[in-house]
């Protein structure tokens, strides 16, 4: 296991800052879109991702 890249995928760690930081200059050009699913995942009979957990102002369904 590579510790280092763990400790960096930490909440909170400064790498996770940085890279968040950087990407709000680099994204202002990109059109994010988000999707969130209406069937549940086979085998455990939940959503892995629903209208209201993605940050998104125009989620669009994996159906539509």
């Amino acid at each position: 296991m590579n510790h280092q890249l763990v400790g960096n995928l930490k909440e909170g760690s400064a790498t996770l800052y940085d890279i968040s930081k950087s990407f709000v200059d680099r994204g202002k050009a990109l059109r994010i879109v988000s999707f969130y699913e209406t069937d549940k995942l086979k085998g455990t009979n939940m959503l892995v991702s629903t209208e209201h957990s993605i940050p998104s102002d125009r989620p669009i369904s994996l159906c539509d």
